[in-house]
């Protein structure tokens, strides 16, 4: 069921998000923009190493197995918005019903907010793994590089005028995902984003249209950003390669094909198995800095 453009503004669906890889899109569509080669280099390196840790550079559905296919697919997809906004024959932006959550259309939304087009949306069911899919444990558990992630929270608060941090000691036996829920529960915010600094929580909260921030003034989170989330800099993609296990491949999808004998004397095919996804940090790590070396030269 599409939703009526007027009736829901894009900013309060991106603060209401906790997809982490969101605002690396955002950035990079609005450097493409008007940004100048290093912006546009620094840009597409942290989409690309942010795609690298959630993907390892191989999606089945469309088929990329390239940085370059990540980058080219997104490129159309902001040139075409930026020109002519987003096309009725495109599908709409998917949201869960209830708490707004992106369920698919991420780049789409990007787009639209970098270019300040409307956006079309629609309620959609998530599946069950795609509710806990791209917040910042996901990029964490593979080992996103710290600088990459820095500049992610940092344009975050930059991109969201409703984010704040807050930073709260840890009760005694209390967990991240206890101490998560406590602040939730007390601001009535939504923490996209959270660390550990020795024995203090350092949370980033959205606080969405019609929830009172109670965190303090934006210029306060922005200087305590430049604080807490450096700039750093970028890892040897080419060192990361050499030093990933090449034995840890991870299976994404394994499917069993049959095709049954058919009459009339049709040739007979045998059963096999078919590897639809096969993901390999090495691999992604090898392709990132092969990326990297041939657009991106890193200045030293």
């Amino acid at each position: 069921m599409s939703v009526d453009v007027s009736a829901l503004d894009a900013r309060d669906v991106f603060r209401r998000s906790r997809k982490f890889d969101l605002i690396y899109k955002l950035h990079l569509a609005k450097v493409w923009a008007g940004g100048d080669g290093e912006a546009i280099r620094r840009a597409e390196v942290d989409y690309l190493e942010m795609q690298r840790a959630r993907f390892a550079f191989f999606e089945n559905t469309p088929r990329r197995t390239r940085p370059e296919d990540f980058v080219s697919a997104f490129r159309r997809v902001a040139d075409s918005i930026r020109a002519d906004g987003f096309s009725p024959e495109a599908p709409p932006v998917h949201l869960e019903a209830g708490t707004l959550e992106l369920i698919d259309g991420h780049h789409r939304l990007a787009c639209c907010l970098a270019y300040g087009k409307p956006c079309r949306f629609a309620y959609g069911e998530p599946k069950k793994r795609e509710r806990l899919i791209a917040t910042f444990r996901t990029f964490r558990e593979s080992a996103i590089a710290p600088s990459v992630e820095n500049r992610g929270v940092r344009a975050y608060l930059d991109d969201n005028e409703r984010a704040r941090i807050i930073e709260t000691p840890a009760q005694p036996g209390e967990d991240e995902e206890a101490a998560i829920a406590r602040v939730e529960r007390d601001t009535h915010g939504l923490v996209w984003h959270a660390s550990r600094h020795g024995n203090v929580f350092v949370f980033v909260l959205s606080f969405p249209e019609g929830v009172p921030d109670c965190a303090g003034s934006r210029e306060m989170s922005l200087a305590r950003a430049a604080e807490l989330f450096p700039e750093l800099p970028d890892p040897d993609w080419r060192a990361r390669a050499h030093a990933a296990p090449r034995w840890r491949w991870r299976f994404k999808r394994l499917k069993y094909a049959l095709t049954l004998p058919f009459r009339f004397g049709r040739k007979r095919e045998k059963a096999k198995w078919h590897l639809a996804e096969l993901a390999c940090q090495a691999c992604a790590y090898e392709r990132l800095a092969d990326y990297v070396e041939e657009h991106h030269r890193v200045r030293t």
